[in-house]
């Protein structure tokens, strides 16, 4: 059972622009991945691109929830994620996101 899922945590992983401060936790079981992301930002509403601590073999599945929502008045906006990274504009604060794939 110990074997079945593995558990990795990483912290501010990356320099990319505009992130002042960056947790993910990876969960594997088996071929999936399932990845949380914490992600604090220096400027607001602008766009930047986050990278995953780990690379999908496709492209996965990305939710995110703006923490900030009742102080932006704009929609928080996704774009396509590749294997390694999705970007997003208009966020406020931070945000978290749930990444799952394989």
């Amino acid at each position: 059972m110990e074997n079945l899922i593995k558990i990795k945590e990483y912290y501010n992983y990356t320099t990319a622009d505009n992130i002042s401060d960056l947790k993910a936790i990876v969960f594997e079981i088996g071929i999936i991945k399932i990845t949380h992301l914490h992600i604090h930002f220096i400027q607001n509403e602008i766009k930047t691109t986050i990278p995953f601590p780990v690379e999908y073999t496709q492209e996965p599945y990305v939710s995110a929830e703006d923490n900030d929502e009742q102080l932006n008045k704009r929609l928080l906006g996704l774009t396509w994620a590749t294997k390694n990274s999705i970007s997003v504009i208009n966020q406020y604060g931070g945000i978290t996101m749930l990444v799952i794939g394989y």
